[in-house]
């Protein structure tokens, strides 16, 4: 079986982040863009004036680009907490599934310290394991650091095949797989955090 051609765009953008719809995320160092995967056209994109998410200009103002996403959602880490910037439209239904898994399970779950129209939603920053990671690995302490770096590769990929501008919200049975999950581990040790409830379990 012959190999398949190499994109030319590839060579630029080394860094990519497939989407199921619409643009790819693609990065090359800090310069980011967007590609049509249909074509390989990439247009180029500066994340603090993605017309999409008018919250992340402002969250650049106090820390550091952690992940992104272009026209989909985005983190910002500072010094005691992280800013997660998603559509405006997106911002109550996030804060509504947040606040219903704090009221029904007693896992370390990151406070809310506020929200903003523009996008933003500002969560304190716990300690423990996510509970991605407990669910997949168990997370024994020389499995930690693996298990992180791996979950962060696997969520970005889940989160943008699952992202769509018609569902925008878990639907009843998803939630309530986190809810039991999350029950299920309670008594864990170190502590269970979930971190974040906007796209997924």
């Amino acid at each position: 079986m012959n190999p398949l051609p190499v994109p030319p765009w590839l060579a630029k953008w080394p860094v990519t982040f497939p989407c199921r719809r619409g643009a790819w995320t693609v990065r090359n160092g800090e310069n980011w863009g967007a590609l049509i995967p249909e074509t390989g056209e990439v247009s180029i994109v500066e994340p603090a004036t993605d017309p999409a998410l008018p919250g992340l200009g402002p969250a650049l103002e106090y820390g550091t680009l952690l992940s992104y996403r272009v026209g989909r959602r985005a983190v910002v880490v500072t010094a005691d907490s992280y800013i997660k910037v998603v559509r405006p439209k997106r911002v109550a239904r996030i804060v509504t599934n947040h606040e219903t898994v704090s009221r029904l399970t007693s896992c370390t779950i990151p406070t809310i310290v506020g929200h903003e129209t523009d996008g933003r939603i500002t969560v304190s920053i716990v300690d423990g394991y996510s509970l991605h990671q407990k669910l997949r690995h168990g997370c024994p302490d020389a499995q930690r650091d693996d298990a992180r770096r791996d979950d962060a590769q696997r969520d970005d990929a889940r989160r943008d095949d699952a992202e769509c501008d018609d569902a925008e919200c878990l639907s009843s049975d998803d939630f309530g797989h986190v809810v039991d999950a999350a029950a299920a581990l309670h008594d864990a040790s170190p502590p269970v955090e979930i971190s974040d409830l906007s796209d997924g379990a």
